[in-house]
Protein backbone atom coordinates (compact mmCIF):
# COMPACT_ATOMS: atom_id res chain seq x y z
CA UNK A 1 0.00 0.00 0.00
CA UNK A 2 2.86 2.37 0.83
CA UNK A 3 4.35 1.70 -2.58
CA UNK A 4 1.10 2.71 -4.32
CA UNK A 5 0.82 5.96 -2.32
CA UNK A 6 4.45 6.80 -3.04
CA UNK A 7 3.88 6.08 -6.72
CA UNK A 8 0.89 8.48 -6.82
CA UNK A 9 2.82 11.20 -4.99
CA UNK A 10 5.71 10.85 -7.42
CA UNK A 11 3.33 10.92 -10.38
CA UNK A 12 1.60 14.01 -8.95
CA UNK A 13 4.91 15.84 -8.48
CA UNK A 14 5.90 15.29 -12.12
CA UNK A 15 2.52 15.54 -13.85
CA UNK A 16 1.01 18.52 -12.00
CA UNK A 17 3.57 21.08 -13.27
CA UNK A 18 3.12 19.83 -16.84
CA UNK A 19 -0.64 20.19 -16.52
CA UNK A 20 -0.38 23.68 -14.99
CA UNK A 21 2.10 24.94 -17.59
CA UNK A 22 0.11 23.53 -20.50
CA UNK A 23 -3.13 25.12 -19.28
CA UNK A 24 -1.65 28.64 -19.15
CA UNK A 25 -2.05 30.63 -22.33
CA UNK A 26 0.52 33.09 -23.70
CA UNK A 27 -1.37 36.17 -22.50
CA UNK A 28 -1.84 34.98 -18.90
CA UNK A 29 1.35 36.76 -17.88
CA UNK A 30 1.19 39.84 -20.14
CA UNK A 31 1.51 42.20 -17.19
CA UNK A 32 5.03 40.81 -16.64
CA UNK A 33 6.10 41.25 -20.24
CA UNK A 34 6.92 44.42 -22.16
CA UNK A 35 3.51 45.45 -23.44
CA UNK A 36 4.83 48.27 -25.63
CA UNK A 37 2.85 50.86 -23.71
CA UNK A 38 4.27 54.36 -23.87
CA UNK A 39 3.58 58.10 -23.79
CA UNK A 40 6.05 60.52 -25.42
CA UNK A 41 6.37 64.29 -25.16
CA UNK A 42 8.31 67.07 -26.85
CA UNK A 43 8.04 70.56 -25.34
CA UNK A 44 10.35 73.59 -25.17
CA UNK A 45 13.34 71.65 -26.48
CA UNK A 46 12.84 68.81 -24.00
CA UNK A 47 11.61 65.38 -24.94
CA UNK A 48 11.03 62.11 -23.18
CA UNK A 49 9.25 58.79 -23.15
CA UNK A 50 7.38 57.01 -20.38
CA UNK A 51 7.36 53.25 -20.95
CA UNK A 52 5.50 50.55 -19.03
CA UNK A 53 6.22 48.67 -16.87
CA UNK A 54 9.21 50.76 -15.71
CA UNK A 55 7.02 53.89 -15.60
CA UNK A 56 3.38 54.34 -14.69
CA UNK A 57 1.40 54.50 -17.95
CA UNK A 58 -2.38 54.28 -17.55
CA UNK A 59 -5.66 55.14 -19.20
CA UNK A 60 -9.18 54.89 -17.92
CA UNK A 61 -12.64 56.00 -18.90
CA UNK A 62 -15.20 57.64 -16.64
CA UNK A 63 -18.56 58.51 -18.16
CA UNK A 64 -17.80 60.02 -21.56
CA UNK A 65 -14.30 61.15 -20.61
CA UNK A 66 -10.99 59.41 -21.34
CA UNK A 67 -7.95 60.02 -19.14
CA UNK A 68 -4.34 59.36 -20.18
CA UNK A 69 -1.60 59.61 -17.58
CA UNK A 70 2.11 58.79 -17.48
CA UNK A 71 4.75 59.39 -14.83
CA UNK A 72 8.11 58.13 -13.70
CA UNK A 73 8.02 55.52 -10.94
CA UNK A 74 11.51 56.52 -9.80
CA UNK A 75 13.56 59.66 -10.06
CA UNK A 76 12.14 63.12 -10.72
CA UNK A 77 8.47 64.12 -10.90
CA UNK A 78 8.10 64.17 -14.69
CA UNK A 79 4.58 63.45 -15.87
CA UNK A 80 2.00 63.88 -18.64
CA UNK A 81 -1.76 64.16 -18.10
CA UNK A 82 -4.44 64.43 -20.80
CA UNK A 83 -8.22 64.24 -20.59
CA UNK A 84 -10.74 64.40 -23.41
CA UNK A 85 -14.50 64.11 -23.76
CA UNK A 86 -16.23 62.14 -26.47
CA UNK A 87 -17.02 58.73 -27.82
CA UNK A 88 -14.74 55.77 -27.09
CA UNK A 89 -13.73 55.73 -30.75
CA UNK A 90 -10.99 56.93 -33.10
CA UNK A 91 -11.21 60.57 -34.13
CA UNK A 92 -9.99 64.09 -33.46
CA UNK A 93 -10.73 65.61 -30.06
CA UNK A 94 -9.99 68.81 -28.16
CA UNK A 95 -8.36 68.10 -24.81
CA UNK A 96 -10.31 69.17 -21.74
CA UNK A 97 -7.03 69.24 -19.87
CA UNK A 98 -3.40 68.74 -20.85
CA UNK A 99 -0.41 69.21 -18.60
CA UNK A 100 3.24 68.25 -18.57
CA UNK A 101 5.36 68.36 -15.44
CA UNK A 102 9.13 68.32 -15.76
CA UNK A 103 11.88 68.65 -13.16
CA UNK A 104 11.73 72.45 -12.85
CA UNK A 105 8.77 73.38 -15.04
CA UNK A 106 5.06 72.73 -15.31
CA UNK A 107 3.16 73.39 -18.53
CA UNK A 108 -0.62 73.72 -18.57
CA UNK A 109 -3.26 74.16 -21.22
CA UNK A 110 -3.87 77.75 -22.25
CA UNK A 111 -6.91 79.24 -24.01
CA UNK A 112 -6.46 77.03 -27.10
CA UNK A 113 -7.05 73.33 -26.38
CA UNK A 114 -4.48 70.72 -27.28
CA UNK A 115 -5.66 68.55 -30.17
CA UNK A 116 -5.79 64.78 -29.70
CA UNK A 117 -5.86 62.41 -32.67
CA UNK A 118 -7.00 58.93 -31.57
CA UNK A 119 -6.07 56.43 -34.30
CA UNK A 120 -7.26 53.29 -32.45
CA UNK A 121 -9.57 52.89 -29.46
CA UNK A 122 -9.60 49.22 -28.54
CA UNK A 123 -11.98 47.47 -26.17
CA UNK A 124 -10.81 46.66 -22.64
CA UNK A 125 -7.61 44.63 -23.11
CA UNK A 126 -6.94 46.42 -26.42
CA UNK A 127 -4.97 49.60 -26.99
CA UNK A 128 -5.65 53.30 -27.33
CA UNK A 129 -3.14 54.84 -29.75
CA UNK A 130 -2.71 58.32 -31.09
CA UNK A 131 -0.94 61.64 -30.93
CA UNK A 132 -1.39 65.10 -29.48
CA UNK A 133 -0.18 68.59 -30.38
CA UNK A 134 -0.85 72.19 -29.49
CA UNK A 135 0.45 74.99 -27.32
CA UNK A 136 0.79 74.84 -23.55
CA UNK A 137 1.73 77.64 -21.16
CA UNK A 138 4.72 77.57 -18.81
CA UNK A 139 3.46 78.08 -15.26
CA UNK A 140 6.40 80.27 -14.14
CA UNK A 141 5.85 83.06 -16.66
CA UNK A 142 2.86 82.05 -18.85
CA UNK A 143 5.02 81.86 -22.01
CA UNK A 144 3.65 79.64 -24.79
CA UNK A 145 5.42 76.39 -25.69
CA UNK A 146 4.62 74.08 -28.58
CA UNK A 147 3.91 70.52 -27.44
CA UNK A 148 3.59 67.23 -29.31
CA UNK A 149 3.68 63.56 -28.47
CA UNK A 150 2.36 60.09 -29.10
CA UNK A 151 0.86 57.32 -26.98
CA UNK A 152 -0.09 53.65 -26.98
CA UNK A 153 -1.73 52.40 -23.80
CA UNK A 154 -3.60 49.19 -22.96
CA UNK A 155 -7.12 49.64 -21.66
CA UNK A 156 -7.76 47.88 -18.36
Amino acid sequence: MKFILSYWKLLLVFVAPIFILSSCSKDDDDDLQNTNEFVTYNIAGQSGTFTAPADSVITYRQGNETFISASLRAGNNSSVFISLEGAAAPGNYSARECGIGLINDYYFQGPTPTMINITAYGAVGGYITGSYSGTLRKSADNTPAAVSGTFRIRRR
